[in-house]
């Protein structure tokens, strides 16, 4: 993500082709880590077309981190997959050292 930029993930939707089945193991990462409760997923979450809300206020994505979505076939078959990730980023107006953030104009 941008230098000081903030970033939340609101929506998922992911499908794969109809004979992959639950043969397709996502996972969300930050920064190469899995994501508590989004780390191994075996099942489709909405629709590439109609995403579905995440557990509310989202994935906060701080200053500097990086998201992964990775899609990988839990047997030796290709499938092909297909992801939509949907939310918002916006500037921060200030960091400090321990990674927040404040949205307010210095008056």
């Amino acid at each position: 993500m941008t230098d000081r930029f903030v970033g939340i993930l609101t929506h998922l939707g992911n499908e794969g082709e109809a004979a992959a089945g639950a043969d397709i193991r996502w996972t969300m990462q930050l920064n190469n880590a899995p994501l508590r409760y989004y780390g191994n997923v075996d099942t489709q979450l909405g629709a590439v077309d109609r995403p579905t809300d995440l557990a509310k206020p989202g994935i906060l994505l701080p200053t500097g981190c990086r998201f992964r979505l990775i899609a990988q076939a839990k047997a030796a078959t290709a499938h092909t997959a297909f992801a939509r990730v949907q939310g918002w980023m916006w500037a921060a107006r200030r960091l400090s050292a321990d990674g927040s953030f404040s949205e307010q104009c210095d008056t």
